[in-house]
């Protein structure tokens, strides 16, 4: 049959319906298929992104151990990493690691953070100095006596301003240090007879300091004293002396001074010492003041005034009381003893407690 116009019309219609129809079919499932692609890859880049930030984030957990414990850092490797930790509840890890040929000589540490993200993998490294400056910043605040206790053998123990004292009845040398990230050791009291005889020097004026690091055995500290210049155990034996005294069953720092002939102690209203932990304590005085310090922290206060007493033939022990070796002797670790003839601020001191940790200067970073 022939078409009509009209018939001719309707099927050329029906044919552009169809096509545009099926044109739209295929651009249809091509735009599905470019939408999955981008789906994918964009999750693979929120991944890859994920993944570099764990990686940074185990490099700053390595500056982290660096300034508290440096040595588990240098021991770890690529082959025995630290970790792998976990930042959510997401199975995404990262771990970190040391090159053993750059860790810790002369305080660089070259450090690898790797994490995996979703099975995306990502590294950052960088290379840090990490030094201890503690005695740096302490001589430079200029101490007239500055003991590091650093001895690993013979009888002498010295003075870094010029002076020394000795090992009395075996005190152990060659312990391990208070400060982190530093090779210098410290000495250890038996809580029986050791003690270091530093001499029989003053302090003179109306200002002094007194400071060392401790770290007690156990809570049997009552009396025991960290430095003292004094002719006895009597209170009014002594010139000076920083120490702990235990009250009400806290043991607490003290300290002793004696100014224009009158002795006075002062006894740390809070800070309780802890047993097995190491502590900084600090004691000044201002002319005006006595001043306890525990770690950075300022722990008691009382008036004092006058000059500081003086008397050429009184020794100065450390761990220890003169002039009886077995009076109270000091029950554990002692290290890095100073005395000032000036007053040390508050700053000064909170500047000294936190240069136990490493000083960190990232050297070169590469993620």
């Amino acid at each position: 049959m022939r078409q009509t116009p009209r018939h001719a019309a309707a099927g050329f219609a029906l044919l552009l319906v169809l096509i545009v129809i099926a044109i739209a079919t295929v651009m249809g499932m091509a735009y599905a298929s470019s939408a999955s692609l981008k789906m994918t890859s964009s999750r693979n880049l929120v991944r890859a992104w994920r993944a570099r930030g764990l990686a940074e984030s185990g490099l700053e957990h390595a500056l982290y151990v660096l300034q508290s414990s440096p040595a588990s850092l240098a021991a770890a490797t690529k082959a025995s990493p630290l970790g792998p930790y976990f930042i959510d509840a997401s199975d995404d890890t990262y771990v970190f690691y040391c090159d053993p040929n750059i860790a810790g000589a002369g305080g660089t540490y070259a450090v690898t953070g790797e994490a995996n993200c979703g099975g995306a993998d990502q590294r950052a490294s960088f290379i840090v100095n990490a030094l201890n400056k503690f005695e740096t910043r302490l001589t430079n605040m200029g101490p007239a006596n500055y003991w590091r206790l650093g001895e690993t053998s013979g009888t002498r123990a010295n003075d870094q301003m010029g002076g020394y004292g000795w090992y009395i009845n075996g005190v152990l040398q060659g312990q391990a240090g208070a400060l982190i990230g530093s090779s210098n050791a410290a000495a250890r009291f038996d809580g029986a007879s050791r003690y270091i005889n530093a001499g029989s020097f003053d302090i003179w004026g109306n200002d002094c300091t007194l400071m060392a690091w401790f770290k007690a055995d156990d809570a049997d500290m009552n009396g025991r004293q960290l430095i003292a210049k004094s002719t006895g155990s009597a209170e009014g034996s002594h010139y000076w002396a920083l120490g702990v005294t235990v009250v009400s069953g806290h043991p607490r720092l003290h300290m002793r001074l004696r100014t224009d002939g009158a002795v006075h102690t002062l006894v740390a209203g809070s800070g309780d010492v802890t047993p097995g932990a190491w502590v900084f304590a600090a004691a000044v005085y201002n002319g005006a003041q006595m001043i306890l310090y525990k770690d950075g922290v300022e722990v008691g206060r009382m008036n004092k005034a006058g000059n500081l007493s003086t008397n050429d033939f009184a020794a100065v022990w450390i761990g220890g009381t003169p002039t009886l070796a077995t009076n109270r002797p000091w029950k554990g670790t002692i290290d890095e003893v100073a005395v000032f003839t000036r007053d040390l601020t508050a700053a000064e001191i909170a500047q000294l407690y936190a240069a136990r940790a490493p000083e960190l200067k990232i050297l070169n970073w590469n993620d």
